[in-house]
């Protein structure tokens, strides 16, 4: 993460952020519902907070002390900063969403030209980082592979395995549920070491 600036944000606007996270992550759920079903609040949420945390600290702290009404422009700015992500097509956070749908919606077959091979490098980095994180989870070595089988697409109709389709889907969705967990566990990591750093 690079810092811009050395200046430190306040105590107080730490804190802010801290209270306000909550009242965000609803605000922008409510905004992905309406934009996208299958958009990912707590993502977005995350890189915003993150990015702003790693600009100007300055602005930042200068932002805050506005007061506008019972708020501040830190607020405000937070909640455009959603909103733009969500509904403008050129924002960052869309261009992301709309990279992850090619690449879930394309069945690659081996063409050369570059906007499949952006969707297969996307689709590699994403199950690389999910392998990684299941090599952290406390999970058995059939748990893995029930998750692994149903995560590539296949139907678990086709299972060769003994469990019945109820015991396979309780197996698939506790390690789906562990790994969220773990996921959400990382971002509250990087979000708290960049409030660390931004202090």
């Amino acid at each position: 993460m690079k810092i811009r600036n050395k200046q430190s944000i306040s105590k107080e606007v730490s804190k802010f952020i801290e209270y306000k996270y909550l009242h965000w992550l609803k605000f922008t759920g409510a905004h992905c519902r309406n934009a996208n079903p299958h958009g990912e609040n707590a993502d977005l949420l995350h890189d915003i907070l993150v990015a702003l945390l790693t600009k100007n600290r300055a602005l930042i702290n200068n932002l805050f002390n506005i007061k506008v009404g019972e708020t501040n422009e830190l607020d405000l700015y937070i909640l455009k900063t959603i909103k733009y992500n969500v509904y403008s097509n050129t924002a960052p956070y869309r261009r992301k969403l709309n990279e992850k749908n090619k690449a879930e919606n394309t069945n690659y077959q081996g063409e050369s030209d570059i906007a499949n091979l952006k969707i297969d490098n996307y689709v590699y980095s994403r199950t690389k980082q999910v392998e990684s994180l299941l090599d952290k989870l406390d999970i058995t070595k059939e748990m893995r592979e029930i998750f692994e089988w149903r995560l590539a697409g296949e139907s678990f109709n086709d299972w060769q395995g003994s469990q019945s389709r109820t015991q396979l889907y309780v197996k698939y969705n506790k390690v789906a549920a562990l790994l969220t967990a773990e996921i959400e566990r990382q971002k509250r990591l990087e979000l708290s070491l960049a409030l660390q750093l931004a202090s």
